[in-house]
């Protein structure tokens, strides 16, 4: 088969942080502004129907659903017209995170077929959340090359994690299992380097949607970039 035949793979633009802290505290605010306002409405129609009173835990509870199912349908579309200012585009020849949010404008690249130094590692969710379950994995990526570095993460159902494209995630260790001193010193070094790329995801990681991040790694894969552990 001529190689120069096969299509060169599509631009991805790929957008960072869904669940900024922005939205984060949209819905809240939505829900307390939409609940009194629901109460009401339900108050009027429900007493409308039932007269004989007594509907106050019936209005309460139409109310909260309501304001409920409100939030969840706003969730999505928030996502869509409310971006993060953060983005990444994955070419043929390179890895691009773009910032425009206000004051923190920036732009950093990695070219692709060039060695880049990695870390990838993972953990258990202990306590789950409104969007993330107890039990999910928390798989997180950190490329450097040069000055550049990206510290990317996502959260993905445990058997969602056990796909053979991410068996490089190296399961976290925590600085107290570290400190019996029980493992090799070379793995005690590269579980230091882990915990450290932890923080930085921690302090300012971006986080990628869970099929974004699939097509990522599998996207790095197909370009056979030229990974070594940092």
């Amino acid at each position: 088969m001529d190689t120069t035949d096969v299509a060169p793979s599509p631009t991805r633009h790929i957008p960072l942080d869904p669940e900024h802290a922005g939205i984060r505290i949209a819905l809240p605010l939505i829900g307390i502004i939409a609940f009194p306002v629901l109460l009401g409405l339900f108050s009027t129609l429900i007493n409308a129907l039932i007269p004989t009173g007594g509907n106050e835990c019936l209005i309460g509870l139409a109310a909260l659903v309501g304001t409920l199912g409100l939030m969840a349908a706003l969730d999505p579309i928030l996502k869509r017209v409310w971006p993060s200012g953060r983005t990444l585009t994955l070419t043929e020849d390179s890895l691009t995170l773009s910032d425009t949010r206000r004051g923190k404008e920036s732009q950093t690249q990695i070219v692709l077929q060039t060695r880049i130094n990695w870390l990838a590692w993972r953990f258990t969710v202990k306590r789950g959340s409104a969007r993330v379950s107890r039990g999910w994995i928390m798989l997180g990526c950190q490329l450097v090359q040069d000055d550049a570095q990206m510290t990317l993460y996502t959260f993905v159902p445990a058997k969602e994690a056990d796909h053979p494209r991410y068996k490089d995630f190296t399961q976290l260790i925590l600085p107290t299992v570290l400190e019996k001193g029980n493992l090799p010193l070379r793995e005690v070094a590269q579980h230091r380097r882990l915990l450290k790329a932890e923080r930085d995801r921690w302090e300012g990681g971006s986080e990628v949607g869970r099929e974004d991040f699939a097509a990522l790694i599998e996207g790095l894969q197909r370009h056979h970039v030229i990974l070594s552990e940092a």
